[in-house]
């Protein structure tokens, strides 16, 4: 891969799970990247230290419990990108004292990717520990970019944006939408998602703002109208689900990843966290021209019916 030869080193924090592995190769478009790996990891896990060295991917020796360890692996970084999992958010508590220590930090780019976490903080218990992390990187004076999301298209766009609805199908189906079905829905795929943070990282207007990844900006009427004009079955529309409803189904889950997708769901529905706040910018308005490219809901529709069609002919 050609790179240019002044381009900033970029730490990216989390390269293994859905969120890094897709923002790894857009980020190596745009700058040197390293990725960060926990010592023992790295003793014994020898396949994936040769499958990073042999896509020439440099990689940093550093665990997030040892400030000591990721000043080390700071050396030479401007750029730093967290995409660490849920479970690890209160970690870049101490990235960021490492950060602010070796004092040559350009940009940091925390583990958000997700919806504005202001909005009704108790909604989500992540949101919390999300803007503790965000309180102490303003408190650091660390340069950063804070960059949501939405949820992910592949997820959200099926069942008209009601997770409890049945998959598609060529005859119509059963379904609630939640609320009114006019809350703002803004989602894209995962890799078009990061192929605009990787722009956003890259690009000084966004230094010390918060940036929407707003590829598809719709609603969930919308969504099955889009269906419908497209040959989809219109599907029969029930009694809306209503927001006690869904309280009280987060109250009885017990699968947490079932349920934390609950109270995102809850949060953008019945609290309008899926519209982008005024104090974002948007990469739609940033990057025209990068957006054009990108899925949208048209598209990923009418990929859905045809396939469903030949599954049917065969």
């Amino acid at each position: 891969m050609t790179m240019q030869p002044q381009a900033d080193k970029l730490l990216l924090i989390g390269a293994t799970g859905q969120v890094g592995r897709s923002l790894l190769p857009f980020l190596r478009k745009k700058f040197q990247v390293a990725v960060l790996m926990r010592p023992k990891t790295y003793a014994s896990n020898p396949k994936k230290v040769k499958e990073l060295e042999a896509e020439d991917i440099a990689i940093r020796q550093g665990d997030l419990d040892d400030e000591d360890s990721l000043v080390n692996a700071l050396e030479g970084i401007s750029v730093v990108v967290s995409s660490v999992a849920i479970a690890s958010l209160l970690s870049q508590l101490i990235l960021i004292k490492a950060m602010k220590k070796v004092g040559h930090i350009k940009r940091f780019v925390p583990s958000d990717f997700g919806i504005d976490v202001r909005n009704h903080t108790d909604d989500v218990p992540s949101f919390k520990e999300k803007v503790q992390v965000h309180q102490a990187l303003f408190d650091s004076g660390i340069p950063y970019t804070i960059i949501d999301t939405g949820p992910w298209m592949e997820l959200t766009a099926k069942g008209f944006g009601g997770p409890l609805n049945p998959d598609f199908e060529l005859v119509p189906q059963d379904i609630r939408l939640w609320g009114s079905g006019d809350t703002v829905l803004t989602m894209g795929f995962l890799d078009d998602n990061s192929r605009l943070c990787a722009e956003a990282i890259a690009d000084d207007r966004t230094l010390n703002k918060r940036v929407m990844v707003d590829v598809n900006v719709t609603t969930a009427n919308q969504l099955i109208e889009t269906w419908v004009r497209l040959g989809g079955p219109r599907p029969r529309v029930g009694p809306p689900v209503t927001e006690d409803e869904v309280v009280q189904l987060i109250s009885h889950v017990t699968d947490p990843y079932m349920n934390f997708g609950l109270r995102i769901m809850h949060n953008g529905h019945f609290h309008d966290g899926f519209k982008r706040p005024d104090d974002y910018l948007s990469t739609s308005e940033l990057y025209p021209e990068v957006t054009k490219a990108c899925t949208t809901v048209e598209q990923h529709y009418a990929k859905i019916l045809t396939d469903l069609k030949q599954s049917t002919a065969t």
